[in-house]
């Protein structure tokens, strides 16, 4: 897939997608839950910060579009880290090549922020050569109902390998009932038993890949591909032009997209207080 023209253009579709998704996640328990357990998020224009003290791992604690859609100045970004020093959380922010200032990850640097590993934004179209939806032999991939929503989060919970999941589900539920989501998960024939979990999250026009495990036992099976292509069928049904997702570099989930026609729209570059 050749590289878009307007680069700024597409980091606003793909990230807007990534700050709604994870908005849904972050809004749907009660505040005095959500308060009770440890995790928030905050806007300050269509910047999203998110935190979860229960799940101090990055992935849940992160600043998404920060310098995206409007130049990040000083206040914003000292608002920003004031208010993930008052929630006691090391928060990870994105700076994607298209975030203005250019000098961004200077000032981040100068707040005694440091540069760690950098996460990948891929992308695709919903041409007409989209992967066959094939489950592996003695699996098949369905969509999950509103009243499976449990058994989806559990698994996709057991699939990151948290031992906390009644906390981190209270997190993880909201993705399966909000309206703009599609969740799959994948069976295992024999035993019944939900194997894999992976959620579509739609943006007018753009579909975000998120929620993707599988359990250890039914790894290295072709699970992952198959959820991909099961969402990518769904995209394509639901209207999308664009499919979004987001890994680490050379991460085996940076393989797996590949393998569906997936291209690296961008590189963001990552700053986080030092432990």
């Amino acid at each position: 897939m050749s590289q878009p023209s307007d680069m700024s253009g597409l980091a606003r579709q793909l990230e807007a997608n990534e700050i709604a998704a994870w908005r849904a996640i972050y809004s749907g328990p009660p505040a005095a839950l959500a308060t009770q357990l440890g995790f928030g998020y905050a806007e300050q224009g269509h910047t999203l910060m998110i935190w979860n003290r229960s799940a101090r791992t990055q992935l849940f604690n992160r600043v998404i579009g920060l310098g995206v859609f409007e130049p990040a100045g000083t206040a914003l970004i000292d608002a920003l880290l004031a208010r993930a020093r008052a929630e006691h959380v090391r928060v990870l922010v994105h700076v994607a090549p298209a975030a203005a200032p250019a000098t961004l990850g200077a000032l981040l640097a100068e707040r005694g922020l440091v540069p760690v590993q950098p996460w990948l934004t891929h992308y695709r179209s919903l041409g007409p050569a989209l992967p066959a939806v094939q489950a592996p032999d003695g699996y098949r991939i369905e969509r999950t109902a509103l009243a499976d929503a449990p058994t989806w989060s559990t698994t996709l919970l057991a699939a990151w390998g948290f031992a906390s999941q009644a906390t981190i589900g209270v997190a993880t539920m909201p993705l399966v009932q909000d309206t703009r989501t599609i969740c799959f998960a994948a069976i295992h024939t024999a035993s019944g038993e939900v194997a894999g979990a992976a959620a579509l999250y739609i943006t007018g026009n753009v579909a975000g890949l998120y929620g993707d495990g599988v359990r250890p036992q039914h790894r290295k099976r072709g699970l992952q591909d198959a959820l991909i292509a099961a969402r990518l069928a769904e995209a394509r049904r639901q209207g999308c032009a664009l499919v979004c997702g987001q890994t680490l570099a050379d991460h085996p989930a940076q393989h797996n997209l590949a393998r569906a026609g997936f291209a690296v729209a961008y590189t963001r570059a990552n700053y986080i207080v030092p432990a």
